[in-house]
Order: C-alpha cells, then structure tokens, then sequence
C-alpha cells in the first residue's frame, strides 16, 4: 500500500505536464491497491468462518468418536456435514478428516494415498479427530488480482479423554519432572488413568530402569523416557486437568484437644481419640497405635512415624495445617490406614491445607505401607514415594491428588481402582469419570 501511495505521488507530480494522463494512471494504482486490500480483508473474514466450522465439525465429530460402537467413516460423515453446511458455497471449499494423531494428509493428487497409509490402528483407541478445510477467499472485485494470496486454510484437532478412571492428577502447571520416576521405582495404574498439568516438555520424566504403567497418561506438556518405560504412549498437549476437591469444604478446625506441645509415643499399646493435635505427633521405637473412626488434625507441627512403630486406621482421615504440618513414615514402620466412609473427609485419607506454602514434602519411605486406602491429597506440596517394595497393593484403591510427586529407587506404587470391594467412597472427580471433550488446535 505505501508503494503505490509512492507511487501516486510521482505520477501527481510528473513533469511532462500531462496531469489528466498521470491521474488517471494513479487512479488506476489505487484502485487496485484498494480492490487488494479489500480482497485481503474478505480472506480474513472468509478464515474467520472457515475456522468457526473447521472447530465445529472436529467437537461434533469427536463426540461421535465418544461413542463405543463409532465407525470411521461415520465420524468422518459427521465432521464434513457441519463443516459444509457453514461455509459458503462460493468458497469452493474441500473438507479432509483425520482420525488418530497423525497429521491431514496433503491436499494434492496423492491425498487419497496419504490418507489410507495414516489410517489409525485398529487395535489402539483413537483419541483425536482433525479436520481441515481449504477454500478460495472471496472478493468483491472477483478474481482478477492475481498478485494477492486468495487461498485460505483452518485446521481444528479436537481431542477426547477416554471415558475411565482417574487415580492421579499431578497439578503443578510449569515445572519440569512434576511427576519423576527415577531408578527402578515403579508406578503401576493399569486400570486406571494419570494426568500432569505441567506445559514443560519434561513435564513427567521416567529415568533409568523407571516405569509408568498406567491404561492412559496425559500431560499439558510433554514426557521423557524411553517407550519401554511407557505401558502406553503418553498424550501430549492436553488440556489442563481441575482440582477436582477444590470446592470441597475442609474440615473445621478448632483449639487443641489434650496437650498443647508436642506428643512422642515410643513404646506400649495406644488407642488415641480424634481431634486436633499441636505441635506434632511422633510415634517411634516399638510403639503400636490405633487411631479411633474420625478426623485427627496436625495442626502446626508433623505426624512422623519412626523406628519399627506401627500406625493402623480405619475411618480415620488425617489433616494437617499451620507451621511444619507434614507427614513421615520411615523404612521400617507398619502402616495400614482406610479413609472415612462419611463426615468431612469421606473419601480422603490426606488433605492438606490449600493454604500452606507451596513445596513442603510428605514423605513415604516405609516398606510396608502396603494399605493405604482412600485419596492422597496435597495440593500445596510434594508426594515424595521411597520405599524398597510395594506402597498400597493391598488397598481396594487409592487415588492421588498432588503439586508434584516423586518415586525414587525402588518402590512399586501400585494404585488399584477397586471400587466395588470397599464402602469407602471415591471422591467426584476422580475414579469413575467420562470422557471429556475439548479442541486443543
């Protein structure tokens, strides 16, 4: 545009003195510099509706896709009929629908080819549907500028969680290695579905003899680690996944119950009572406690389990808050706990506080804390696993809900999702869930 204004300049001010000729010229430079611009403009407004349908056929056709007895080229149907129906005729637009993660195949004499050889496996779920239109740009001065780019394309890629269960959800949202498996640690979840919200590229990390054996993982950004590491190829790019306990009210908590300083148990039977513990509660040597059916709260100080105590639960939730509430089981402690079946923390074997800083540890290093049965949730801190064995294999399920988590050397976490064998009931949000659908391009 500025040339020919430049353009026009000179002519205006030419000096053979043959004014009507050069305006006229000129007028002739504007008008096709205006008739340009505006054939600029339609192609905006024309990509504009093109991506409107190119969104709207992908979610329609990924619903589709939803459905357990979906056939290819139904859901193909389904995508290229809305798409065609909101663009304009005049367009001379062409629909071409991918299933699968592989890219459309090209739009030349080969397209048909290209389609069949990236035709998904039929043997593995399909996740994704993409659709892509290319069309003509309008103009109201038709086709004669040549010199002006009129060929549009939009691409949308709709993508649909698989309808399953979820047992961890790993909501950090930047960091590298927000869910790390590192030596021979072992995160077994076949059942069942894990999901990281950090965009980084290593967002979750398997290294060295590490593995992570999950039905389907998803992650907002990207993995490291061999596939071998890998039951299932990962999902990048997915969309971020919600607390699902964010709006669940925490439990009340008041002054505290008995001794306000610390509590060290280190040897003998001991049955304690629910309520809310200050200071900090240690339980170490060969001391054996039962906690009684209801909330214990850690209120400015740890729950620490030491030396060859043990710690059993049944209905029994544990709280922390305030200075230094975090939770330590050591090599060799006994653990078996069930979270509540009602009240406040049904479900929820851990909560922490959403108000306390963020990156405190909860630390689970005993090798046999093989139940630990309801939901992990510590959404403010790091899950850190360390044991030399099994972590929860005896447990119906347990489900996580973490800032980040770490399983380093040699423990196997094994997250059942066995619903059905325990009165203890799953949070919403996490086990049973359906497929959700959203566009990610």
């Amino acid at each position: 545009m500025l040339g020919a204004l430049l353009k026009l300049r000179g002519l205006l001010r030419g000096d053979d003195g043959n004014f009507v000729v050069a305006f006229s010229l000129a007028m002739g430079v504007l008008a096709m510099v205006t008739a340009g611009a505006l054939s600029v403009g339609g192609s905006i407004s024309s990509r504009a509706d093109l991506q409107a349908a190119a969104d709207a056929a992908a979610l329609a056709a990924a619903q589709e896709l939803a459905l357990a007895n979906a056939e290819g080229e139904t859901i193909k149907t389904i995508a290229a009929n809305p798409a065609s129906g909101m663009i304009d005729a005049g367009l001379g637009a062409k629909v071409t629908v991918t299933l699968g993660d592989d890219p459309p195949p090209p739009d030349d004499g080969m397209a048909m080819m290209a389609m069949a050889k990236s035709a998904p496996d039929p043997s593995k779920p399909v996740s994704t549907v993409t659709v892509r239109i290319k069309a003509v740009a309008k103009s109201r001065f038709g086709d004669f500028l040549k010199s002006f780019p009129t060929e549009i394309e939009a691409i949308a890629t709709a993508r649909i969680a698989p309808a399953g269960k979820i047992c961890v959800i790993i909501l950090e949202e930047t960091a590298q290695f927000a869910l790390d498996i590192d030596w021979v640690a072992r995160l077994e979840a076949p059942t069942c579905a894990v999901y990281s919200n950090s965009v980084h590229k290593w967002g979750i990390v398997t290294k060295l003899g590490a593995r992570l054996y999950s039905s389907f993982v998803c992650t907002a950004g990207g993995y490291l680690g061999l596939p071998q590491h890998y039951l299932n190829k990962p999902v990048t790019d997915c969309p971020s996944t919600e607390d699902p306990l964010a709006a669940r009210p925490a439990p009340s908590v008041g002054g505290c119950t008995g001794a306000t300083t610390a509590i060290t148990l280190d040897a003998g039977m001991w049955s304690l009572n629910p309520g809310v513990y200050c200071n900090g509660l240690t339980i170490k040597g060969t001391a054996d406690v039962l906690l009684k059916p209801g909330v214990y709260i850690f209120k400015d100080g740890p729950l620490i389990v030491d030396g060859a105590a043990k710690l059993t639960g049944e209905n029994a939730g544990l709280y922390f808050t305030g200075t230094n509430a975090t939770l330590t089981f050591t090599k060799a402690t006994e653990i078996n706990l069930k979270a509540p079946t009602n009240g406040p923390m049904a479900g929820i074997l851990v909560w922490e506080d959403r108000k306390q800083p963020l990156s405190r540890k909860f630390l689970i290093m005993s090798d046999k804390a093989r139940e630990l049965l309801g939901t992990i949730y510590v959404s403010r801190s790091y899950l850190e696993i360390d044991a030399d064995g099994p972590v929860a294999d005896k447990s119906a399920y347990t489900a996580i809900v973490a800032r980040r988590m770490k399983l380093v050397r040699g423990p196997t976490l094994v997250l059942n999702s066995n619903y059905s064998n325990t009165n203890v009931p799953v949070p919403d949000g996490l086990g049973e869930v359906g497929g959700d659908i959203s566009l990610v391009q």
